[in-house]
């Protein structure tokens, strides 16, 4: 299980969490347009949107962040899954 953590120095963001393959193919949409505290974490358990385990490879995490002023922020993380 992949835990995000994620802090902010307001209240009243609205997050878009999502998974892309190595491509950039969307694999699963964890958050979508939810609004989010100041602080929390978000967490994927390595499945695509049927709820099938993904295979072993790199996994790109875009969270998108807006503000009450329609800023968007995106952040990028990479997620590996390796099977033994």
């Amino acid at each position: 299980m992949l835990s995000i953590a994620y802090q902010f120095d307001q209240i009243n963001y609205v997050a878009t969490v999502s998974v892309h393959n190595a491509t950039g193919q969307l694999i699963n949409t964890l958050v979508n347009n939810q609004t989010i505290g100041v602080s929390g974490q978000f967490f994927w358990d390595g499945t695509n949107s049927n709820r099938e385990l993904m295979s072993t490879g790199m996994y790109i995490i875009m969270v998108r962040v807006f503000d009450l002023n329609n800023n968007q922020h995106v952040y990028k993380e990479v997620a590996v899954i390796a099977m033994p």
